[in-house]
């Protein structure tokens, strides 16, 4: 399934913030960190989705989609609407 590739941004905390003040309609925000770290602050409405360093270094290589990491771990269907 990593062939279902979806665009996944990291992004500085200002442009984050510019973006959520635009409006949130169709945004997913990912939150990568521990569930503590979550649990003590967190984008509101962002979904935790904690994985570990070797899953993230396969996200970055795209051997592993965001798809595949959010829909076992969520209720959210994911589509994708890209080209």
């Amino acid at each position: 399934m990593a062939g279902d590739k979806l665009p996944h941004k990291v992004m500085d905390p200002k442009k984050l913030a510019s973006l959520l003040k635009s409006g949130t309609e169709g945004m997913l925000v990912i939150d990568s960190r521990s569930f503590v770290e979550y649990n003590s602050w967190h984008v509101l409405n962002s979904v935790n989705i904690c994985c570990s360093k070797l899953v993230k270094r396969r996200l970055q290589q795209d051997k592993v989609s965001i798809t595949e990491l959010i829909q076992p771990a969520s209720s959210i269907k994911v589509l994708n609407l890209g080209p």
